[in-house]
């Protein structure tokens, strides 16, 4: 009757509450936990808090990983690549250890998707896939056919997914943004299209604008690029410390096996306690 629904109701949303207070609970922790929260700088006009503001360039220490690390790891650090000592042993562990979660973190499938730490932030994973292409026998088939490759970029990307492309001599295009934000995809499907004899065609956009925010649907982008025989690559640095990120998102339809994406570039030093962290390529 209506006396039991009032009391389901009353408990949904007790438990609702108490999931929210949990939730904001833990931010607040996170928050606190921040190195440097509490300081202090001196300025023309006294004293004042620091107010970080520029999470989207790089993220802040946290104590307890901080703390983590100094008490766990570095007592055993060592070179990887090693079982010849008990310090390279669990260094090489705990390496494996972390790009195994990271692996299920991104949604990779074991059976196809690799995950390599490299260098610096997303630019470190950028330079790395160009080196792979351009040894990659495709590439020089294309090279060998006097083609210029074909690289496809979004109308806000980092220099980070610019310049190591420019750099390797391929044709860049980039796509317009439509009216209301975002990769604008009949001109992207334009684009593929006029050039559809080329050997090498690549699609690498930001999964997020890092000025205003605005988000890049990748599932569509992508479906695009591998409808025209093109590679889909994506650059997480601004959209992975706040969005899903998912080497092979559900899908539906029949064009749900167009949905994966065939590398993803991340900077784990714009997440909360990233510091420090090297790209990620997946």
């Amino acid at each position: 009757g209506r006396g039991q629904d009032k009391q389901i109701t009353e408990k949904g949303n007790a438990k609702f509450k108490l999931a929210s207070d949990n939730v904001a609970g833990f931010w607040q922790k996170l928050f606190l936990d921040q190195i440097g929260v509490q300081s202090v700088i001196r300025t023309p006009f006294g004293e004042r808090n620091v107010v970080f503001a520029d999470y989207i360039a790089s993220a802040r220490a946290v104590r307890s990983i901080e703390t983590f690390i100094s008490k766990e790891v570095l007592p055993l650090y060592a070179n990887t690549h090693t079982t010849a000592s008990a310090t390279g042993m669990q260094s090489t562990l705990f390496r494996a250890e972390a790009r195994s979660i990271v692996r299920r973190c991104v949604g990779c499938d074991n059976n196809k998707d690799s995950l390599i730490f490299t260098g610096t932030g997303c630019t470190g994973a950028v330079v790395k896939m160009v080196e792979l292409l351009r040894s990659s026998e495709m590439w020089r088939e294309c090279m060998k056919a006097g083609q210029r490759p074909l690289v496809v970029v979004g109308p806000y990307e980092h220099h980070s997914n610019l310049l190591p492309w420019r750099e390797t001599g391929s044709e860049i295009i980039v796509v317009r943004e439509q009216e209301e934000g975002g990769v604008d995809l009949a001109h992207l499907e334009q684009v593929l299209s006029l050039h559809k004899e080329r050997k090498v065609k690549i699609g690498s956009f930001s999964a997020a604008s890092n000025i205003t925010g605005i988000l890049v649907d990748t599932v569509q982008v992508a479906i695009t690029l591998h409808k025209h025989g093109a590679l889909a690559f994506f650059d997480f640095a601004t959209a992975g410390p706040y969005c899903p990120v998912n080497m092979n998102p559900p899908a539906f339809g029949e064009d749900a096996h167009l949905a994966h994406k065939d590398a993803i570039f991340l900077s784990p030093h714009k997440f909360v306690g990233g510091v420090s962290s090297p790209g990620v390529l997946a």
